[in-house]
């Protein structure tokens, strides 16, 4: 496991800078939270591509302090908050290598996407989701993606997970665009 990386950025108001070198060219891991009333922020990437460059949309963050992962991709050195129709408030993000994401653990829930460390082994999960939601598995370094269990309404079942490590991501969708805010979800880890 590289050594830690991380690197918070936090401000008020529409923002940009820069990816450290050290952690340019690789998939990350972002961590967003806002202040306590916030509305939440969207995080935009920029790259070059043919000498102009290209702003994209990565994700949202959840509304006021409720922590959001999301995955930052490898094709982008700068990161933008900006607010759409309402102004950004206090915004913090963290960005690390995925390696360090938080484990699974025995039991999770919350109210927005996370990303989780998976050690492999013989599990299942029981998960429930109030309202539509996704949980995929992707390699250790964020990279591909198998959809696990994807619905449009409230769910509640049982999955089996994958044998191999990797990261387990629950969002609202199985897009990158189903980073932030959700309906509560459950996972609770069991033997198989």
């Amino acid at each position: 496991m590289p050594e830690k990386s991380a690197v918070e950025f936090s401000g008020r108001g529409e923002s940009e800078f820069e990816i450290p070198d050290h952690l340019v060219g690789r998939t990350l891991l972002a961590e967003t939270w806002g202040g306590l009333l916030g509305k939440g922020f969207f995080v935009n990437g920029e790259g070059v591509s043919r000498n102009s460059r290209k702003r994209e949309k990565i994700g949202n963050s959840a509304w006021g302090r409720e922590r959001t992962n999301m995955f930052i991709p490898a094709k982008y050195s700068r990161l933008t908050i900006s607010g759409g129709v309402h102004s950004v408030g206090a915004w913090n993000v963290v960005l690390r290598d995925v390696s360090e994401a938080d484990e699974l653990g025995d039991a999770r829930s919350a109210t927005a996407s996370r990303i989780f460390s998976y050690p492999g082994g013989k599990w299942q999960a029981d998960v429930e989701f109030g309202c539509r939601g996704c949980i995929a598995m992707h390699s250790v370094d964020g990279s591909g993606g198998q959809n696990l269990i994807s619905h449009g309404d409230k769910f509640s079942g049982t999955i089996d997970l994958p044998k191999k490590p990797g990261l387990l991501v629950v969002s609202a969708t199985s897009e990158y665009l189903g980073w932030g805010s959700m309906c509560r979800w459950r996972i609770k880890l069991r033997p198989r």
